[in-house]
C-alpha cells in the first residue's frame, strides 16, 4: 500500500484480478459440473452457456480451484509453471482439482489473450493455527506424507465473513461443516465427521 510515496512492505500483494476487474469470466469446475458466469464491475453476474459464447468484453478469467496445497495461499496468475504445480496438487483433491485443471486448459486455449487467475478455496484457511492444522499423528508420518488440515469452502466462508462484519463469527454449512472466524481470519475448521481438538 502506498502512503506518501513510500511502500508498506507488510501489505499483502493485491489480487491480480483487482487490477483488471471490469468484466471477469468466472469458471467454477465442480466434481460433476461446470458453471460459467461473467461478473461485471457492479458485481452483477450473467450465466454463460459455454466458452464459445463468452462475451468479447471480458477482460480476465478467474478459476475456482478447491485445493492449492501448501504453495498457493493467495490468488495467482496462471502460467505454465503454476499449471505444473496445480497438476501436482491434484492428488490432494482429485474429484475437484482434476476437473478444474481441465477447465483451465480449455479456457486458456479458448481465450489465450486474457489473463487467467486461480483462486483457491483452501487459501482462506491458511491462517488456521498449527494446533488446529496438525493431526494427532507421529511427526514423522505427518512430515513424510505432508498430512496437514487445510480447511475448505474458503471462498464461501470469506464471502460470508465480508457480509457480516463482527469480531467473531461462526459460519455453518449444510452437512455439518463449521468455521470459527476471528477478525475475518479462519482460526478453526470443524466438521461433524471429525474433531480438530488436540
Amino acid at each position: 500500500m502506498a502512503t506518501g510515496g513510500k511502500t508498506d512492505a507488510t501489505a499483502k500483494p493485491p489480487c491480480p484480478l483487482r487490477r483488471i476487474r471490469k468484466r471477469i469470466l468466472c469458471v467454477n469446475a465442480g466434481s460433476t459440473s461446470l458453471k460459467l458466469s461473467v461478473v461485471g464491475a457492479d458485481d452483477a453476474a450473467t450465466t454463460v452457456d459455454s466458452l464459445d459464447s463468452v462475451p468479447a468484453a471480458v477482460t480476465a478469467v478467474a478459476h475456482r480451484v478447491v485445493h492449492g496445497g501448501p504453495r498457493f495461499r493467495e490468488p495467482v496468475l496462471i502460467d505454465d509453471e503454476v499449471l505444473r504445480d496445480l497438476e501436482a496438487a491434484v492428488e490432494l483433491a482429485p474429484l475437484h482439482n482434476a476437473p478444474a485443471l481441465t477447465a483451465i486448459e480449455q479456457a486458456r486455449a479458448a481465450l489465450p489473450g486474457l489473463p487467467h487467475v486461480a483462486v483457491f478455496d483452501s487459501a482462506f484457511h491458511a491462517t488456521i493455527p498449527s494446533e488446529a492444522a496438525t493431526y494427532a499423528l507421529p511427526a514423522r508420518a505427518r512430515e513424510e506424507w505432508g498430512i496437514h488440515r487445510y480447511g475448505f469452502h474458503g471462498l464461501s466462508v470469506q464471502w460470508a465473513s465480508e457480509q457480516v462484519r463482527v469480531p467473531r463469527l461462526v459460519v455453518c454449512r449444510s452437512r455439518g461443516s463449521r468455521w470459527r472466524l476471528e477478525g475475518a481470519r479462519s482460526i478453526r475448521a470443524r466438521s461433524s465427521t471429525y474433531s480438530n481438538t488436540t
